[in-house]
């Protein structure tokens, strides 16, 4: 099976065109070599949805999730409970509730093996800490598909990720652009997200790369769960530490928090960029 990595505007057509109930097509793009984790070459490519006529069986599927605190996650679900509709699919979805879970999400794992399902979607809760979950599964036969964050394991059939590196490259390049070397010092609180969740790593890696030699500075990133609930206090903290940032990076429940604060405190100095949209950014 190839690899998609679907860009975020791709992947939210994906969500909105489960509504349908005839096959969709959206442009994505793949990696070069297949299942590159790293994302080092991307390729502009097309994918076509099933047609309900393809599938054969009503096929047992589990959707594993890291958490459904935010719009975003939610999303995928609504995503994946409308295609399995549209296909006629029997699907079953569990939270891990938060990232920190990573045990949780192992045992999860492993009770849809034993459940006899066909197949596991995957928002992994951890780049490596599943491997071995994931390599116990394909054994037996589960097909295991790598969903929007990343892992390691090779053991897995399919892979369709958000390029989370490419997205930190775009808006890191975007404010590079209007700060570049000699424009003056502008600091930057980068609120990353949960710690040790892949996509953190991969699009706080793509801001550093984009905004090096211009005279951005990151005064601190700062990591907790990205609900909007978890980042307030985060926020809070990172204003009172770093008063003199000019912009507050990062993940959507940052930025959702950050509007709040800025508005009650009457201050229109600091700008917000977010990695990713809900509809509360919008």
């Amino acid at each position: 099976m190839n690899k998609l990595t679907a860009s975020m505007i791709a992947l939210g057509a994906i969500v909105v065109s489960t509504c349908s109930a005839h096959a969709w097509t959206i442009d994505a793009v793949k990696t070069e070599p297949e299942f590159d984790l790293q994302q080092k070459k991307l390729v502009p490519t097309t994918y076509t949805s099933l047609e309900k006529a393809d599938v054969t069986k009503k096929w047992k599927i589990c959707v594993l999730l890291p958490h459904t605190d935010n719009p975003f996650m939610v999303s995928v679900l609504y995503g994946a409970v409308n295609e399995a509709k549209r296909l006629g699919l029997h699907m079953e979805a569990q939270s891990a509730g938060g990232y920190s879970n990573v045990s949780r999400q192992i045992d999860q794992l492993e009770s849809c093996v034993a459940l006899g399902m066909n197949a596991i979607v995957l928002v992994s809760t951890s780049t490596s800490g599943l491997d071995a979950a994931i390599a116990n599964a394909a054994s037996r036969g589960v097909v295991v598909i790598d969903t929007i964050n990343g892992v390691t394991c090779d053991k897995i059939t399919g892979r369709v990720v958000t390029s989370y590196r490419k997205i930190g490259e775009t808006f890191g390049a975007y404010m590079a652009k209007a700060h570049a070397k000699g424009t003056g010092k502008t600091d930057v609180l980068y609120m990353a997200g949960p710690a040790g969740a892949s996509y953190v790593g991969f699009m706080e890696s793509g801001f550093k790369d984009a905004i090096n030699g211009s005279d951005l500075s990151i005064a601190k990133s700062l990591y907790g769960p990205s609900s909007k609930s978890g980042q307030l206090p985060l926020v809070e903290d990172g204003l009172l530490a770093y008063p003199d940032v000019k912009y507050i990076v990062g993940n959507a429940g940052a930025v959702e928090a950050a509007s709040d604060i800025l508005r009650e405190k009457g201050k229109t100095d600091i700008a917000l960029v977010s990695g990713f949209v809900t509809p509360q950014v919008l």
